[in-house]
């Protein structure tokens, strides 16, 4: 096991949505993918909040395979709701 595995992301899950936290998230995303990612090099992390909906964060990561140079995006959104 390794319990240090992972990110802190966590922590935002009760935080209000505003500049700030964005930033956080934006630097918790872009140093747990760079710990844990040596084959990519990032080459952006957006995150941003929907005004249509408060409660989602949709999270960008940008980048680039470092052996074949594809760059490419993964788009998470993130919902602080229950699932039911």
């Amino acid at each position: 096991m390794r319990p240090g595995y992972g990110s802190g992301l966590g922590a935002y899950l009760f935080e209000s949505i505003d500049a700030t936290t964005t930033s956080l998230i934006k630097s918790e995303v872009r140093s747990t993918v760079e710990r844990y990612e040596p084959r990519v090099v990032l080459t952006d992390v957006a995150v941003d909040h929907s005004a249509q909906d408060p409660g989602v964060l949709r999270v960008a990561v940008y980048y680039r395979i470092k052996s074949t140079g594809f760059s490419d995006q993964l788009t998470v959104d993130v919902s602080g709701r229950r699932m039911r």
